[in-house]
């Protein structure tokens, strides 16, 4: 199975087998099963708009996650990049659509969203051994910023709107985070 892992060699040496297969390969049941969690909370907001494109979004975000953690010199396993690419999509398309992940206590999706952005960029700055690829997260929250050239254009309206939501939302977060806590 070890020629089925993606390392960051396998993107310069054109070796596409372990990329690919790396998307469908996880770690634990338990990195699979918190997967599956983002998946459904973030795809079926997407699926929602996007039907079946869904599906060039999740493997555009998966191939750019794959560049971005191997420039990064990292690589992996698991499904994370390409599902950080849909968390990027639904909170920039639809940042107030409300998810019960928390035992029935509704939340935007924006917070949820961004919770998972801001505990990877923390995991980067802050270093440790979680087997976690941060990087890889982060390349496809990045995709989105690609792949919206390609969306129509009420996708491209919504997500001019849901940009500006997000900027603000920053922008609240960093004010509360140095000025009100």
């Amino acid at each position: 199975m070890i020629n089925l892992l993606f390392k960051p060699s396998d993107i310069f040496t054109f070796n596409y087998t372990p990329v690919i297969s790396s998307w469908f390969l996880h770690a634990s049941v338990a990195h699979l099963v918190g997967n599956m969690i983002f998946l459904y909370i973030f795809g079926r907001v997407v699926e929602k708009d996007f039907g079946w494109k869904i599906i060039p979004i999740y493997f555009g975000s998966a191939i750019v996650s794959d560049i971005f953690s191997a420039l990064m010199g990292e690589g992996g396993i698991g499904a994370s990049g390409a599902i950080a690419g849909l968390i990027g999509t639904a909170i920039l398309l639809h940042p107030f659509y409300l998810t019960y992940l928390i035992i029935g206590i509704p939340l935007p999706i924006i917070i949820v969203g961004w919770f998972a952005i801001i505990s990877d960029v923390t995991g980067i700055l802050m270093p440790q051994r979680d087997n976690i690829g941060h990087f890889a997260h982060l390349g496809g929250y990045f995709a989105i910023s690609l792949l919206v050239f390609f969306f129509n254009k009420e996708h491209k309206e919504k997500a001019k709107k849901g940009l500006i939501i997000n900027i603000i939302f920053v922008l609240l977060m960093l004010f509360y985070w140095f000025y009100l806590r």
